[in-house]
């Protein structure tokens, strides 16, 4: 079947094979831990295993790093070390003739110790279904977990720091700056909520007033209602008596002697003749 694919920026043209699964841009393991990818992985379920690149790119030892892979992932058991494996390393004007380069190829290999195609489904499995993916991304095995754990700690509440700082605990320097207990285990053996009835039981507290009761009527004490004394004050203003409030309650019958006495309330001196009239006919006979 002729089927056209493209890997990186390498226009692949139309080649057919028959009974051949084709997988491209594939990783078909790690060399010093970096993954090591080639062009392409053709199984054939009689024939074995063909690793493809496109010139100018080149892998070295594609054939032995692929065996070594099957044999740690255990898919094939014993019989991987008799599963045929080829690389070739193809130009662009080649990959039409790719059918009789693959009869070069594998003329000189044992058929493969497996019957039907079961094997070639595995490997298919195994290698990632041909999915495409950068060298610089994270599988889908490692980044879904993650994934999931992340919400499911959102989920419950759980801040993530929590279990970053549960797997790496604070150093003793940390512990003295930030004021954590430096005895961890005490901690941890603190008892259970199973284990309160073993607890000893705690003071009752001292049935004191609280201050913002009220006090008794019976103990207030009694308040001062006078009120209070002006400061005495230096020297009195002179006070001015009104002639009527002055008068005595009788009346002189000398109408000389009102006058007289009104000017003798308000301070003025009397001269020898008021003073006469005052003593004489003013002043109130027994």
């Amino acid at each position: 079947m002729g089927v056209p694919h493209s890997v990186g920026c390498v226009g692949w043209p139309r080649f057919a094979l028959r009974q051949w699964d084709s997988l491209f841009d594939v990783a078909i393991g790690n060399l010093h831990e970096v993954p090591l990818r080639v062009d392409a992985v053709l199984l054939h379920p009689r024939r074995g295993v063909a690793l493809i690149d496109i010139a100018p790119k080149a892998t070295p030892r594609a054939a032995q790093i692929m065996r070594q892979t099957i044999l740690q992932s255990g898919l094939l058991r014993r019989r991987v070390a008799s599963l045929p494996i080829v690389y070739c390393c193809l130009s662009l004007e080649e990959v039409p003739h790719l059918a009789s380069l693959l009869d070069t190829a594998f003329a000189g290999q044992e058929p493969v110790p497996l019957h039907g195609r079961g094997w070639v489904r595995s490997l298919r499995g195994l290698l990632g279904e041909g999915h495409r993916r950068a060298s610089h991304r994270l599988p889908a095995w490692l980044t879904a977990p993650a994934a999931l754990l992340v919400a499911g700690l959102l989920l419950s509440g759980t801040s993530p720091a929590l279990i970053l700082a549960r797997l790496h605990p604070p150093t003793e320097a940390e512990q003295s700056m930030t004021g954590a207990p430096r005895d961890q285990q005490a901690v941890d053996e603190a008892p259970a909520p199973s284990d309160i009835a073993s607890l000893p039981m705690a003071a009752p507290p001292r049935p004191d007033i609280p201050p913002s009761q009220p006090v008794p009527a019976a103990f207030r004490l009694p308040q001062d209602t006078r009120k209070p004394a002006r400061p005495p004050s230096a020297e009195k203003p002179p006070q001015r008596v009104s002639a009527d409030r002055a008068l005595p309650s009788w009346q002189p019958a000398d109408p000389r002697c009102a006058p007289l006495l009104a000017r003798l309330q308000l301070g003025e001196t009397p001269s020898p003749d008021a003073r006469h009239v005052l003593q004489t006919a003013c002043a109130p006979h027994p």
